[in-house]
């Protein structure tokens, strides 16, 4: 599937997971604040090992948080080091669980350096 047409399903579908998200600034808080950010998510680490096991290995996560907390690779780009900005090196195999409301900027990305260097995976 195109790049284009990806991002045209990806726009006309609804996405909403509902799952709540505890801020970790409040973690060590007697009452904690339980929140809905629907763009912060944290894939299933157990989930992505068998992932991994069956599509890797995995070389790179492309969206973690700076601090790496939610990071499933020990090489991985986040906000101040965009895997937006990334030119991919050959044989690469990204991981990637973006911010649901750029998921098509990192799949645009990604097949972009894929058509640039055919051997990226």
């Amino acid at each position: 599937m195109s790049g284009e047409k990806f991002y045209q399903r990806e726009a006309d579908a609804t996405m909403s997971p509902l799952s709540p998200h505890v801020n970790k600034e409040v973690h060590g808080s007697a009452s904690l604040a339980v929140i809905q950010d629907k763009t912060d998510w944290m894939f299933d680490p157990c989930l992505f090992r068998e992932f991994d096991q069956r599509f890797g290995p995995h070389t790179l996560d492309a969206a973690a948080a700076s601090d790496g907390s939610n990071a499933q690779l020990s090489r991985f780009c986040h906000e101040s080091d965009s895997f937006l900005r990334k030119e991919l090196a050959e044989g690469e195999r990204v991981w990637m669980n973006p911010p649901y409301n750029s998921i098509h900027l990192f799949l645009l990305h990604y097949l972009e350096e894929k058509d640039r260097k055919t051997s990226i995976t």
